[in-house]
């Protein structure tokens, strides 16, 4: 009971954070929002079963034992309901370390669409994710413990069935490498993307907490091996499943940290408060084009009587300066200019007006 109030409390808090951040701050839900929804409630039941499960004897015992608890009738009945809530429970862990992966994945996925080599990436980890649960849950149902009544039979003359030693072998291979990949997956994208190094540092870090999601599933699968007659391994279950829930909700918490304590975005030096996108990596030209285009038309036409067609010739209508140009070399000066006044926040006022579209112009044009 200690292991699920100290563990299940900061799960269910991130997870309610995170909820709230959606619904109060960004007034808005993703997918991954819904599908953790279902995970929490996986967890709930993970965390009861658990406490239940450890009032209950299972199909595991010494063999010395055996003609005793045999001639027990209570005790066997006992025994066969421990063994199903142990069945029970593994499921319910298997949804909740799947469910996780899927909302994290679904998170960085949203997060970087528009990166041709991570996004590839990213969906060659799906389906690694995808195949795995279905090699375990074969394994578990079809291939490991035949009858599968034999999870729950006492006696049980599949010791795996017992023991369930080669599927907790099965389970870690999948679970430890797709977590190490979910890991080390974003690392690249956070560091390539243009935020401030003390932001890069924040989110590697929180990324590198899953690593004790990695630590946890070790020691599950080590107390299995170590103590089979306990039920030690299913504390290691909590601390895992509420440690992977604890990370991968406080990734999607930071606009509600930004409202409270007044926090700047990841994105820009602003205070601004904006919905998780595309982190901004070096665009391509169409992109930097349509950027320019956008941005130079708003600029430029605050400019009295600045207005240049698409042939480059100046025009003074008033209410209708637009700024057009297929130079390339000027679409990449204004694109870097952009990020600079995006990274420092740079303006100038002069007599109450902004002066910030008479600098950009100056500054295109080479004028001192």
């Amino acid at each position: 009971m200690c292991n699920t109030v100290a563990f299940g409390v900061p799960a269910f808090l991130a997870f309610f954070a995170r909820m709230l951040n959606r619904g109060w701050v960004l007034k808005k839900y993703h997918l991954e929002d819904w599908l953790m929804c279902i995970v929490i409630c996986c967890y709930s039941c993970l965390l009861v079963l658990v406490n239940v499960s450890a009032h209950y004897q299972t199909n595991l015992y010494p063999m010395e034992d055996e003609a005793r608890i045999l001639s027990d009738p209570a005790e066997i009945q006992d025994r066969i309901l421990g063994s199903k809530i142990v069945v029970a429970l593994e499921q319910c862990m298997l949804l909740v370390t799947w469910g996780v992966k899927i909302c994290v994945w679904t998170f960085l996925l949203r997060l970087h669409r528009n990166l041709p080599r991570f996004e590839t990436a990213l969906w060659l980890q799906f389906a690694y994710f995808w195949t795995g649960l279905f090699v375990i849950e074969i394994m578990y149902f079809s291939v490991l413990c035949n009858p599968f009544s034999q999870y729950w039979a006492v006696p049980v003359t599949n010791p795996e069935c017992a023991t369930y030693h080669k599927y907790s072998v099965v389970q870690m291979v999948f679970n430890i490498s797709s977590d190490v990949g979910l890991i080390l997956t974003p690392l690249p994208m956070v560091w390539v993307a243009q935020l401030p190094l003390k932001r890069k540092l924040i989110l590697t870090f929180i990324f590198g907490l899953a690593s004790f999601t990695v630590m946890a599933a070790l020691m599950n699968k080590y107390y299995n091996f170590a103590s089979p007659l306990t039920t030690v391994y299913q504390l290691w279950y909590i601390r895992e499943a509420s440690i992977s829930l604890v990370v991968s909700n406080l990734i999607c918490t930071w606009q509600l940290l930004q409202k409270i304590f007044h926090f700047r975005s990841f994105s820009n030096t602003r205070f601004s408060i904006t919905d998780d996108g595309t982190i901004n990596h070096n665009p391509g030209l169409r992109h930097k084009f349509m950027r320019f285009a956008h941005r130079a038309r708003h600029s430029v036409s605050g400019l009295p009587g600045l207005g240049v067609s698409n042939q480059g010739n100046a025009g003074g209508n008033e209410g209708n300066d637009t700024f057009f140009t297929d130079d390339t070399e000027l679409e990449e000066r204004k694109s870097r200019w952009d990020d600079r006044r995006r990274d420092t926040q740079f303006s100038v006022e002069r007599d109450g007006d902004d002066a910030g579209p008479a600098i950009l112009y100056r500054s295109m044009h080479n004028i001192a």
